[in-house]
């Protein structure tokens, strides 16, 4: 997807949700372009999930299983992170 592509997706949900939650649109899609590297992030493609949300234990939906570093006692370490799973 290229960038113009990716903004055109996300944008108007962005500014559709942008009066209830009071996060401009812009800063919605800089945020995904960010964590999803213009949504083609193997997390963003398998998981659809865009802004990298993990899935802590009150997430009762569908996991995904992928490494990240975490900053554990002192020093980076990767680790397998549970990871929100979207249907779409």
């Amino acid at each position: 997807m290229t960038p113009d592509d990716f903004i055109a997706a996300v944008n108007p949900a962005a500014r559709a949700n942008a009066p209830a939650s009071k996060i401009p649109a812009s800063f919605v899609v800089a945020e995904g372009t960010l964590e999803s590297g213009w949504s083609s992030s193997q997390l963003c493609t398998e998981a659809f999930n865009l802004f990298g949300v993990k899935a802590d234990p009150s997430w009762a939906g569908a996991v995904f299983m992928l490494p990240t570093r975490e900053y554990l006692d002192g020093q980076w370490t990767t680790v397998q992170a549970k990871w929100r799973k979207y249907s779409d």
